[in-house]
């Protein structure tokens, strides 16, 4: 067997453990289908999706299936027509380098310390997360996928509401406050201070005229 050729077939099977390996991290494509419009008396091709997205044919028109088995009347005029998509909420299309069409990563949460990513119900109806969990909305990274988050009716303590236990507001005015009790004794000693120099200048002045 000459060189060429053993490189041909070691290039060939490479190819072949490749896509079985990867075969598994692939969104599978539906067909493409044919639906038909009777009150038109119209045809057309459309992409049903795949994995990540599923799609239909506009209102009006009814799907017969994979287009290499269906049949357009003999009457009918073929047409272009845009589909209605929707995204799937699965952990899969909501993952970093997955294959196929976008998912639906609106409601994805994530924990960088866990290492984890999640979905709530619903990201703009979710008042707070627990602790460690804040919103990500898109794909997560190379993170294990926990199960679905509950959001909390109110921040508290060991929640995250985006800025964590303490609101911002609630921040700024313990700072304030925190920052009041500390200059108080520094201002009443630098009162005392300053009675005490007045005194002193009022005593020397007293014996400069006594001389």
């Amino acid at each position: 067997m000459s060189m060429r050729v053993r490189e041909s077939l070691l290039l060939v099977l490479s190819t072949v453990l490749f896509c079985s390996l990867s075969e598994g991290a692939a969104a599978a494509p539906v067909p493409p289908e044919l639906a038909v419009n009777h009150e038109s008396k119209q045809c057309a091709e459309f992409w049903g999706g795949d994995e990540c997205m599923v799609c239909s044919p506009p209102e009006g028109w009814e799907s017969l299936g994979d287009k290499w088995e269906a049949e357009c009347p003999a009457d009918y005029t073929m047409v272009e027509v845009r589909p209605t998509c929707r995204a799937a909420k699965i952990a899969f299309c909501c993952s970093e380098g997955h294959s196929g069409a976008p998912g639906d990563c609106e409601d994805v949460v994530i924990n960088k310390g866990a290492e984890q990513c999640a979905f709530v119900e619903d990201i703009g109806e979710c008042p707070a997360l627990p602790h460690g969990w804040e919103k990500h909305g898109e794909d997560c990274p190379y993170y294990d996928w926990a199960a679905d988050v509950e959001c909390l009716d109110k921040a508290g303590p060991g929640t995250s509401g985006g800025f964590g236990s303490v609101g911002v507001y609630e921040a700024i005015i313990v700072s304030m406050i925190c920052g009041l009790l500390c200059l108080l004794p520094m201002g009443v000693l630098l009162v005392l201070l300053g009675v005490w120099l007045a005194r002193r200048r009022s005593g020397q002045s007293a014996e400069s005229a006594q001389r």
